[in-house]
């Protein structure tokens, strides 16, 4: 053993005698101190009676189930949403000459590639909201009109071009899911009083 062991050993006794109440080092007694957290009078009474009322009954407490996320269908459509909107921004910058001449409209490279960046913006304001349940509303207030005008819009494209309808549809399908599954949310957080 070396001497760095037998100083990690010795100080590992001082601390554990710290904690137990030896006063002899300052500086350990200062830490020992520090990071003790003395809970109130009225909690400790509170549990001491709780745990002597469950052992006089001799009842075990059934596990509570533990409730069921709500908010996580939310945040899964709002990334679902926020990845398609940057997909379609990504293939309007990569591909817009192509996706014109499957629609058989004429091509504009500078509308194209400006309506590129704004649906990539959308996209990842949707994508980094649903990261949180607190910014949840940005995606519902920036995506849900869009991937509904969106979906509106893919019902003319079904028989021009099917994969901007499905594309479209599926964008407004998910601002939808989003839209219902944050009000459900927000109205079982409302009458749990959260």
């Amino acid at each position: 053993m070396n001497a760095d062991q037998r100083a990690a050993d010795a100080l590992d006794v001082a601390i554990d005698d710290a904690l137990a109440g030896d006063r002899a080092d300052p500086a350990l007694t200062w830490l020992a101190d520090a990071f003790a957290v003395v809970p109130p009078p009225a909690t400790t009474e509170r549990v001491a009676r709780r745990m002597a009322s469950a052992q006089a009954s001799g009842r075990r407490r059934r596990p509570t189930r533990a409730r069921p996320d709500l908010w996580r269908w939310p945040r899964i459509a709002a990334a679902v949403l926020g990845a398609l909107l940057v997909f379609q921004g990504v293939s309007n910058l990569t591909s817009g000459r192509w996706i014109a001449a499957n629609l058989g409209e004429a091509f504009a490279p500078h509308v194209s590639t400006e309506a590129g960046f704004a649906l990539i913006a959308a996209g990842l304001v949707a994508l980094v909201a649903s990261l949180d349940r607190q910014w949840l509303v940005l995606a519902l207030v920036g995506g849900v009109p869009l991937g509904a005008a969106l979906g509106v819009h893919g019902i003319r494209e079904l028989n021009v071009w099917s994969m901007g309808a499905a594309l479209h549809l599926a964008e407004g399908a998910f601002a939808l899911v989003l839209l219902v599954t944050f009000v459900v949310a927000w109205r079982a957080r409302r009458r749990a009083g959260g």
